[in-house]
């Protein structure tokens, strides 16, 4: 399945700042701690590197709600059509971009459905 323009972007742009951050930390930990153990470098370096994997997750983890959201209520929305209740609010999209795209489509075809 190919990820949507707009998403990739969000994603590749979400992660290429979680990379500077870390490649910027670990360069500045490796000026402070210069002529130290390098075990307690190592240390701080792996849990930076957690750090970062956290937080790659929890950003992910928010994206994929909001968008599994939207579709589940887009779901909702064409069962309840589905079985003839034309009377129901609109669905919308609570994520930008394919979904919001999906949601107009869907607008437009329960609009058809009920001829207005």
């Amino acid at each position: 399945m190919r990820m949507p323009r707009s998403l990739f972007w969000r994603v590749a742009l979400s992660y290429t700042v979680l990379f500077f951050v870390f490649a910027g930390f670990t360069v500045l930990l490796s000026a402070v701690m210069q002529g130290r153990s390098p075990g307690l470098f190592l240390a701080v370096v792996v849990a930076m590197g957690l750090a970062a994997a956290t937080i790659s997750i929890a950003l992910a983890s928010l994206l994929v709600r909001r968008t599994s959201a939207s579709i589940s209520s887009f779901a909702n929305s064409a069962d309840r059509l589905a079985a003839g209740d034309l009377d129901r609010e609109q669905v919308r999209a609570l994520a930008a971009g394919p979904t919001e795209e999906l949601a107009t489509a869907f607008i437009r075809m329960s609009e058809a459905i009920r001829g207005t």
